[in-house]
């Protein structure tokens, strides 16, 4: 779920006033290159970085690009003599869980997959979101339909992915204990869960950031090309007052025109315990979810524990169907131009 870039920190909704927002987290932080060679550089800052992190207070993706500690981290991939690095350094790459002492060696603590690895993790992902396709057509249908009866068919994409296959489809996992516990701790006090580098980038993969609001949650579902228009939008006069607004049911005291019409009514998808929509997304969610439980995980090298291995196929395994949906016209992707589509509020159940 979620997003950084090798220019630019993953997006993070910007800090909503104390008082209206509980707690602001990242899902997932994708780091992607622009200009990526075609062999694979030796420096992990360049490589697609993903982490799997809710709760997380700060992110390896940063700290692996910092100075040359890509480079380090690649070197250490199978090994390096512990001398390479200085203590200071060793011990803080250590305290973020991305570097280890082995004897008289150092190594990288996360998966790094080349195109050698990639290649047939990527091509199981499609076979198996090929073979889902045909049970996701009436669910992803109905979501559009619905969306289109409230004049909202734009914000399809955001739903169906965001919601549906990038949130609830986890959800589902997490009460199967099948994804990884991402909860801080004494020994992890700024992220836990899966981390990992992969090579060659997807091409403008989605990414989901939210933000806690009283009862509810904005949902963000962004990619690397609308990362700045979204946060232009996050910067709008009347944006934050306007969301809270609509959260609470009280006037904003400057309207924000792009989330609320003029009656007063939202612009973007309220998904509510039991409403339709959110039906229809368990619908979509649950075959998926079902396929991540029961199929053959791929083999991933330095990968021993299945629910590590379960986050990082499930990530490739929604990306392509995220593509079979588009392709085969069912699910059109958000407008770059019109960044509001890739909003919606969730309420939160009780």
């Amino acid at each position: 779920m979620s997003v950084e870039s090798n220019t630019a920190e993953g997006f993070l909704f910007p800090r909503f006033p104390a008082s209206s927002v509980s707690a602001i987290f990242i899902a997932m932080d994708r780091t992607q290159s622009t200009t990526e060679p075609r062999e694979p550089p030796d420096d992990l800052a360049l490589w697609e970085l993903h982490a799997w992190c809710l709760g997380a207070v700060q992110l390896p993706g940063p700290v692996v690009r910092r100075g040359d500690n890509g480079r380090l981290l690649h070197a250490a991939r199978n090994g390096l003599d512990r001398h390479a690095v200085d203590e200071p350094r060793m011990a803080e790459l250590e305290r973020m869980h991305i570097l280890e002492r082995s004897g008289d060696e150092i190594r990288a603590t996360f998966p790094i997959i080349g195109p050698q690895a990639a290649a047939p993790l990527r091509r199981h992902a499609r076979n198996l979101a090929e073979k889902l396709l045909p049970r996701l057509t009436d669910p992803a249908a109905r979501i559009h339909d619905h969306l289109a009866a409230e004049r909202l068919t734009g914000h399809t994409f955001a739903v169906v992915f965001g919601h549906a296959l990038d949130g609830l489809m986890w959800s589902i996992l997490a009460s199967h204990r099948a994804v990884p516990d991402t909860h801080l701790t004494p020994d992890r006090p700024f992220w836990n869960g899966t981390f990992w580098a992969i090579w060659p980038p997807r091409e403008n993969p989605a990414g989901v950031n939210e933000a806690r609001i009283p009862g509810m949650t904005l949902v963000m579902v962004w990619t690397p090309r609308t990362e700045e228009p979204l946060k232009a939008l996050a910067r709008r006069s009347g944006f934050q007052a306007t969301l809270c607004a609509i959260t609470s049911g009280a006037s904003a005291p400057v309207a924000d025109p792009l989330l609320l019409d003029d009656h007063g009514h939202s612009r973007i998808p309220i998904i509510r315990p039991g409403d339709p929509l959110q039906l229809h997304a368990l619908a979509l969610a649950r075959p998926v979810a079902e396929a991540l439980l029961t199929e053959p995980l791929p083999s991933i090298e330095n990968v021993t524990d299945p629910r590590d291995a379960r986050i990082i196929f499930g990530h490739e395994l929604i990306w392509e169907l995220a593509d079979l949906l588009h392709d085969n016209g069912l699910v059109p992707r958000a407008s770059e131009d019109d960044p509001i589509q890739s909003l919606f509020l969730r309420v939160e159940a009780g």
